[in-house]
């Protein structure tokens, strides 16, 4: 198999566990250009080290609303997808897919709702600033643009999609580009050689994109679980929240684990068996001490990076069949 169709087949298979999710968000700044003359300056008054900001036309408690909603819409699609090296994309897991878009438009809904509520009250909006400073109502009036056109500033899209390598030349396309211009062809083999770069690029891009999530998933389990077995081991008393910790841990890694970590997952049981146990870990010190015993197992094995490209090959193997 060349470089090319090993590529191709890489994507493929890799694509079949996971897509690639983006979210478009788009919204009006609510603000224009502020200008020398909006400070009473003359024009040589600013300095050219500084630079004017903008003045606003609707409250900044308004703007908030989206900006807010926007922030949690991709802070929960970071935490439940891998950042993919690729069209600034997130991978998400095949497993976790449906429930990641299902809680995004749950997302898109809701600035729908802070869209319609802000075109609706837009007049008011713009009359609350203008009251609020009437000695520039004259200078901010026109800066206000028409109710109509605001609409169309606000959106929130939601795409899923795989990457699509470019097709190589067919070998007829390069007669028939010979026989019409030499200097075209020449062309195409500088355009193919390009491609060939980017194939390489590509795996190269893979093998670093699956080496980055088993480490960063694995880093979050040493991050929680050594936060626990610290306490333990300090003798500290080991609180309901912490147990819950350790679960949000383990069902999320377990969401985004797509390469199948069997070194992590079979370590992972005892400590859930544990967790859902009747035990009392604030004076049973028989079960706390399994639950410290527990979680250094999994340390051991989270700590070990140098099985990291194992997981790596089984996972590249399995989709190379």
């Amino acid at each position: 198999m060349n470089a090319i169709n090993e590529l191709e087949n890489k994507y493929t298979k890799l694509f079949k566990d996971g897509k690639l999710v983006q979210i478009h968000i788009a919204k009006w700044g609510m603000h224009c250009q502020l200008s020398k003359e909006d400070l009473g300056l003359e024009e040589e008054a600013l300095p050219t080290i500084f630079k004017l900001g903008n003045k606003m036309l609707v409250k900044k408690e308004v703007l908030a609303k989206f900006t807010s909603l926007e922030q949690k819409a991709r802070t929960y699609l970071k935490l439940n997808s891998h950042e993919f090296p690729i069209a600034q994309a997130h991978f998400v897991p095949r497993k976790n897919l449906i429930s990641v878009i299902n809680k995004l438009q749950q997302y898109k809904r809701e600035y729908e709702v802070l869209i319609e509520d802000f075109v609706t009250n837009y007049n008011t909006y713009k009359e609350e600033m203008l009251a609020a400073y009437p000695d520039y109502r004259e200078k901010l009036e026109p800066f206000y643009p028409a109710v109509e056109s605001v609409r169309v500033k606000f959106s929130f899209d939601i795409s899923i999609f795989e990457v699509s390598l470019p097709k190589k030349f067919k070998e007829t396309d390069l007669l028939a580009i010979q026989a019409k211009d030499a200097a075209i062809a020449d062309l195409k083999v500088r355009y193919e050689q390009e491609m060939e770069n980017q194939y390489q690029k590509g795996i190269a891009n893979i093998n670093n994109f699956l080496s980055q999530t088993v480490g960063e998933l694995r880093g979050q389990i040493v991050e929680i679980f050594e936060t626990v077995a610290s306490k333990i081991r300090k003798r500290e008393v080991i609180s309901k929240t912490n147990l819950n910790s350790l679960k949000n841990v383990i069902d999320n890694f377990r969401n985004l684990d797509f390469l199948d970590d069997k070194a992590i997952n079979s370590k992972l049981d005892p400590v859930v068996e544990l967790i859902e146990s009747d035990y009392d870990f604030k004076e049973n010190q028989a079960a706390i001490k399994r639950l410290g015993a527990s979680l250094n197992d999994v340390l051991e094995t989270a700590k070990n990076i140098s099985d990291i490209d194992n997981i790596t090959g089984e996972y590249l193997r399995k989709i190379d069949i």
